[in-house]
């Protein structure tokens, strides 16, 4: 389970849940102790109108005035009894007892109270007291039905036990809602990260909660870090390479000087390495201006992009008067990231124009996968050669000297997508002809 939201939800209605029927059985409980009490107290003062009907005469016979005892002790198995014990030999009983007996022998009272089972199978509670009139013991014990008490607790329990349920779904409902209102700014970062993609914005900067914040600084750090990373490298190889024109040009005039009179292989040898290492500067120098500057992370979108990087490639080899014949789709591919596809795609122009003779075609297509083909009018390439470009493992640069790095650049790009990378020779210009497919 991913969702914080349900993690939440379901542990708050573990615990409400136990919470609740905790809390349920302690009311429960309490109910049923506070209404032995009541009852207790009732039975006490019972006890006190019993003592108060009994009287004794001149004979010192005992007699209970029933016309000063309540009328549920008269009604048969009332739930309301009374035992009177006088000096340990005279016993009374009230008349709800009826014709079952009313056993009190092994009953043991704490602090004055007992249960027992009385007539009809009914719980009764006890209570005794102990009390001397006219010079003689008595004990009275009055007792009550605990049942009405046990069922109509037992009714309010239910109705507990329903309404839990229902208190649940109040509680989770109103979570839902706090959540919901708690999770909101993470669904703004959600959208500032779309921005982001699309280019824009350069940083999150949507107002956040202190829990979130870090993450959220964090990787705005690293988002600057990675832009004045990529910025440092474009800027030390434009450097590196503009530092080399100079040496070069210099072994240029040595090869070219008097003092090789006489060594002509080793002048050709040596201008032709210099010649190398000039094409691989002017290589790098050109991705650093076809790959411009922009923040990681933006969006390809073709249509804004490949005109520029048309007219930038005529600009470069006007001298040839080449026709760039491109076909892209107007929206913004969101799964390709904008400096790669401009290097990418700029690398394999830059071959093109390197090989053709006066067209140049460039397609993208947006089916279940994003088709780049890039093909020109220029001598192609060898079959033998071709074997060797698409061998696996093997280095485009140390396959066939003539394409250069560039391809090399290329393959480490559609790898990184998990892409294919083909390498033919065109049958509509006759040229040589690059095919990509990358997984949307």
């Amino acid at each position: 389970m991913n969702s914080l939201e349900k993690r939440l939800q379901l542990a708050l209605s573990l615990i409400l849940l136990v919470a609740s029927l905790s809390a349920g059985w302690l009311i429960y409980s309490a109910s049923i102790k506070m209404g032995e009490t009541h009852i207790q107290t009732r039975l006490e003062h019972d006890g006190e109108s019993l003592l108060a009907a009994i009287q004794f005469d001149a004979n010192d016979l005992v007699t209970v005035r029933e016309e000063r005892l309540a009328g549920i002790y008269h009604r048969p198995f009332s739930g309301h009894y009374f035992h009177i014990l006088i000096d340990g030999e005279h016993e009374f009983h009230s008349r709800s007892v009826w014709d079952q007996s009313f056993d009190l022998k092994g009953i043991q009272f704490s602090d004055s109270v007992a249960h027992m089972v009385g007539p009809n199978s009914q719980h009764l509670l006890l209570w005794s007291g102990q009390y001397r009139k006219q010079g003689h013991d008595i004990t009275i014990i009055t007792a009550e039905d605990l049942g009405p008490l046990y069922q109509q607790l037992k009714r309010y329990g239910l109705y507990l036990l329903l309404s839990i349920p229902l208190f649940l779904f109040f509680i989770l409902a109103i979570q839902r809602l706090i959540l919901r209102h708690s999770f909101k700014p993470l669904d703004q970062i959600e959208q500032e990260i779309k921005q982001l993609e699309r280019g824009e914005i350069e940083q999150l900067c949507t107002p956040l909660p202190t829990e979130i914040r870090p993450l959220v600084n964090e990787v705005n750090r690293l988002i600057l870090a990675m832009v004045e990373r990529i910025k440092r490298s474009r800027n030390s190889a434009g450097n590196l390479a503009h530092t080399l024109k100079g040496p070069l040009q210099l072994l240029i005039q040595l090869a070219e000087s008097e003092r090789l009179t006489g060594h002509d292989d080793i002048r050709q040898e040596l201008l032709t390495q210099v010649g190398l290492i000039q094409q691989q500067i002017e290589q790098e120098l050109r991705r650093a201006r076809l790959a411009g500057s922009a923040t990681p992370g933006q969006q390809f979108r073709p249509a804004e992009e490949l005109p520029l990087l048309k007219k930038m490639l005529q600009q470069i080899y006007q001298d040839k008067k080449l026709e760039l014949q491109f076909s892209y789709p107007e929206s913004s591919i969101s799964s390709l990231d904008r400096d790669d596809m401009l290097e990418l795609i700029g690398n394999l122009l830059d071959n093109a124009c390197k090989w053709a003779n006066t067209k140049i075609s460039c397609s993208i297509e947006l089916n279940e996968q994003i088709s780049i083909t890039i093909e020109d009018d220029g001598p192609g390439c060898a079959a033998e050669q071709l074997e060797q470009l698409t061998r696996r493992g093997l280095r485009v640069d140390e396959s066939t000297a003539g394409h250069g790095i560039g391809l090399s650049i290329v393959k480490e790009i559609v790898e990184s997508y998990h892409g294919e990378l083909k390498f033919d020779n065109s049958h509509e210009l006759g040229g040589f002809r690059v095919t990509i497919t990358i997984p949307r």
